[in-house]
C-alpha cells in the first residue's frame, strides 16, 4: 500500500541518520558506493575535483571489509566547487543534503531498504588535519571492494585514524590502525611523523595523548610490532609527553632496561638511548633518576 501521509522533512531524515547506530549490510553498502566512486572518478578525469576515500571505505578498498553506515570521502575542489559537487551528487543519487553542523563537512543521506546510507564529504580536511599537496600526491588505488577506489596513502590513513581516536576515542580506530600496519606497513616514517605532528584539536597537539594511543594499539597489534612503530616515531622527534613524564615515571617502576623498554613500548636500543639523553642511569636494583629532570628536559629542548 502506498503511504500518502506526510513526507519526512529533511531535518527529520538527517537527525534520524545521525542517531542511527545500525550498520548498513555490506552488500547494500558496496552496491550503493560503487556508482558514487565511479562518478567521483569521472569528476577527477574531467578536472572538476579530486577525491580520496578514507575510513572504512579505504579499508575495504585495501582488503579489510567491515560493516559501516557511511562513506568518508575527502574532496579537493577543481573547476567544480565543494558545494556544487555536493549538490550534483545529491541530485544524481537521490540524497538529502543535510544542514551542516561542521562547516567543512557535508553529510548526504538517503534511506535504502530501511537503513540510513550516509556519504560524508570533507572539504580538503580530515578530522583535525588540513590536507596538503603532499597528501594528494600520495593517494593510491585499491581494488578490495571489487571496483577501483582512490584512497589516501597508508601513512595518511594511519595518521587520520590516530587523529580520529584523538578526538572520539573509538576502539574501532585502533583495530583499523592495527590492520593497516600489519598488512601494509609504514614506508615513509619521515612523512608519517610530519603528518601526526600536524594533528591539533582545541590548541592541543597529539603529543599530549600519543603514548595513550600507542598503548591501546599494542593490545591489537602486539607489543613487538608496536615497539617498532613507536621507536621510529621517537627516533625522529621525541615528543614532549614522553620526555617530560613517561620515561621518568616508568624508570621508577622498572627493575631493568628490558622491563623499561617493554613498558615504554620501545626497542631496547632506543629505550637505552633515550634514558641516556635524559640522564637516567641503570643500577643493579633499578634506575637512578636525576635530581633535576626539568633542567635536562629544558636543555634537550634547546638542542632540538
Amino acid at each position: 500500500m502506498v503511504d500518502f501521509g506526510r513526507k519526512p522533512k529533511k531535518a527529520d531524515v538527517c537527525t534520524n541518520a545521525a542517531s542511527d547506530t545500525r550498520k548498513v549490510p555490506i552488500g547494500i553498502w558496496v552496491r550503493e558506493t560503487k556508482p558514487i566512486t565511479e562518478r567521483l572518478t569521472a569528476f577527477k578525469n574531467e578536472g572538476k575535483a579530486t577525491y580520496a576515500a578514507f575510513g572504512a571505505t579505504a579499508l575495504g578498498a585495501l582488503g579489510y571489509s567491515r560493516s559501516t553506515k557511511d562513506v568518508d570521502i575527502v574532496i579537493k575542489p577543481g573547476t567544480l566547487g565543494f558545494d556544487e559537487l555536493s549538490a550534483e551528487l545529491a541530485k544524481e543519487f537521490g540524497f538529502i543534503k543535510c544542514p551542516r553542523g561542521e562547516d567543512r563537512v557535508q553529510m548526504l543521506v538517503k534511506e535504502v531498504e530501511g537503513y540510513h546510507y550516509v556519504v560524508e564529504l570533507w572539504n580538503d580536511y580530515i578530522y583535525v588535519m588540513d590536507c596538503d599537496k603532499d597528501m594528494w600526491k600520495r593517494t593510491r588505488i585499491g581494488q578490495g571492494l571489487g571496483f577501483p577506489a582512490i584512497t589516501l596513502s597508508i601513512e595518511d590513513l594511519v595518521s587520520s585514524k590516530l587523529g580520529r581516536y584523538f578526538v572520539e576515542h573509538k576502539p574501532e580506530d585502533i583495530i583499523d590502525i592495527a590492520f593497516l600496519l600489519r598488512q601494509h606497513g609504514i614506508k615513509d616514517y619521515n612523512y608519517f611523523v610530519d603528518r601526526i605532528q600536524k594533528i591539533k584539536r582545541n590548541g592541543q597537539t597529539i603529543d599530549d595523548f600519543l603514548f595513550e594511543e600507542i598503548t591501546a594499539l599494542a593490545e591489537s597489534l602486539g607489543a613487538e610490532e608496536t615497539a617498532e612503530l613507536h621507536s621510529e616515531i621517537v627516533s625522529r622527534k621525541p615528543y614532549r609527553q614522553l620526555l617530560e613524564t613517561i620515561m621518568f615515571k616508568l624508570a621508577k617502576e622498572s627493575g631493568n632496561l628490558d622491563e623499561l623498554a617493554a613498558k615504554a613500548l620501545l626497542r631496547r636500543k632506543d629505550a637505552e638511548l633515550l634514558i641516556n639523553k635524559l640522564g637516567i642511569t641503570e643500577t643493579r636494583s633499578g634506575f637512578t633518576i636525576p635530581k633535576s629532570p626539568n633542567a635536562i628536559i629544558t636543555a634537550l629542548a634547546k638542542d632540538e
